[in-house]
């Protein structure tokens, strides 16, 4: 009997344990990266002086059973975060998922987090604008966006403000920094980091 081929996502979570096992032991206090589409194409290695972990996975939803990025935070207690980052629901978003479903597992996805990482800070970070194609999204991102801040008042964890950071004159993501309307360019992650980078250095989400 023939074996299929693993695919992306089990490759992806091979090559994270990998990354996180050959962490020093003295590191320590890690920025962690956790999400989606735009989480694993990010090229940086370093935020704000830290070693950083990209934990995306590109296909991940969660309204897949709050997704299977929640598969994958036993992780973190061998990353050692200072922060952790989610930056997840793109996906949903793109698959014309009610936002309002997927309320239920930012906060499930929270909660697990702080269990398996008590001693990080969690930033959660508010989804980025689109375009072109993709602009038909917006509707639905900005009432993502609205949610997502109630949940961070709620479970009184850091916002970060993508959005703002990406948007052109008209509100839509700025054409330099996409390739197609959704994912994001180097000029599109120069300027997410850098907004990532200063929202760490200060804890304000603008």
């Amino acid at each position: 009997m023939s074996v299929g081929l693993p695919s992306h996502y089990q490759l992806r979570l091979e090559h994270i344990s990998h990354e996180v096992s050959r962490l020093p032991r003295d590191a320590g206090n890690t920025v962690v990266l956790l999400g989606d589409a735009h989480v694993e194409d990010n090229p940086t290695r370093e935020m704000n002086g830290s070693v950083l972990i990209n934990m995306g996975i590109k296909e991940d939803e969660l309204s897949r059973d709050c997704g299977a990025t929640k598969d994958r935070l036993w992780l973190l207690p061998m990353a050692r975060p200072g922060h952790v980052i989610i930056m997840a629901g793109m996906n949903d978003i793109k698959a014309d998922r009610n936002p309002l479903e997927l309320e239920r597992c930012y906060h499930e996805l929270i909660a697990q987090v702080r269990r398996n990482a008590p001693a990080a800070q969690i930033h959660l970070a508010m989804l980025p604008p689109t375009r072109d194609r993709y602009a038909k999204l917006m509707p639905h991102i900005a009432l993502m966006n609205g949610i997502l801040e109630e949940i961070c008042e709620r479970e009184k964890v850091q916002c970060v403000d993508l959005f703002s950071s990406l948007e052109d004159d008209e509100g839509l993501l700025c054409e330099d920094c996409t390739v197609d309307g959704f994912y994001l360019n180097d000029t599109g992650y120069e300027k997410l980091n850098e907004r990532l980078e200063r929202h760490l250095a200060s804890g304000e989400a603008y």
